[in-house]
């Protein structure tokens, strides 16, 4: 696990950008360019410090009840922020503790409107490879590989998909067959 949240932080890390500086910076460019009033995004940033350093596997059942409690009540508010629709999503998809499939897919539509290219289609690759739609997922991986070619971004995705693998024998992103010339980068 602790593997996975490190591809998970690295992931994120490099995927955000080198425009801004902060977390805080990142919230509140994205979030203004969608028009979000101002009090909202001070709340979002807010939560997020609250939070930053916890990761999921480190909150406890009370703690994660109390995140997305607040983020929903965030939500109300404007439920365009993409920021928070994107954390529940993340929190329905990959904890233990909340996985709800069909939540994770709801978050999933309402950030979709809002995020980049590369960030709705590796999302819905992480989704469709969780609910076992393997089809789904080579379809949006395929849109990703052709648009985001020769980019490092793809090959910190793969190694990312790779380690949200589940020790079930769940669907591989890269098993043999997936992408046309059967050929990925190892």
């Amino acid at each position: 696990m602790k593997k996975k949240l490190l591809f998970v932080i690295l992931f994120l890390v490099v995927s955000l950008g080198v425009e801004a500086v902060t977390r805080k910076e990142l919230t509140q460019e994205g979030l203004s360019k969608i028009g979000i009033k101002q009090e909202i995004i001070d709340e979002t940033i807010k939560l997020d410090e609250k939070f930053a350093g916890k990761s999921l596997s480190n909150m406890d059942k009370d703690e994660l009840e109390a995140k997305i409690k607040m983020i929903e009540e965030i939500l109300e508010k404007d439920d365009r922020n993409l920021d928070l629709n994107d954390e529940l999503f993340t929190i329905y998809i990959l904890s233990d503790e909340k996985k709800d499939y069909e939540k994770a897919k709801y978050y999933l539509e309402k950030s979709d409107k809002y995020n980049d290219k590369f960030s709705s289609y590796f999302n819905n690759i992480l989704y469709n490879r969780k609910v076992g739609k393997k089809k789904e997922a080579e379809k949006f991986y395929t849109k990703l590989r052709k648009e985001f070619k020769d980019k490092p971004l793809i090959d910190l995705a793969d190694i990312f998909l790779e380690a949200m693998t589940d020790d079930d024998d769940s669907l591989l992103v890269m098993d043999e067959n997936f992408l046309e010339n059967n050929f990925y980068l190892d």
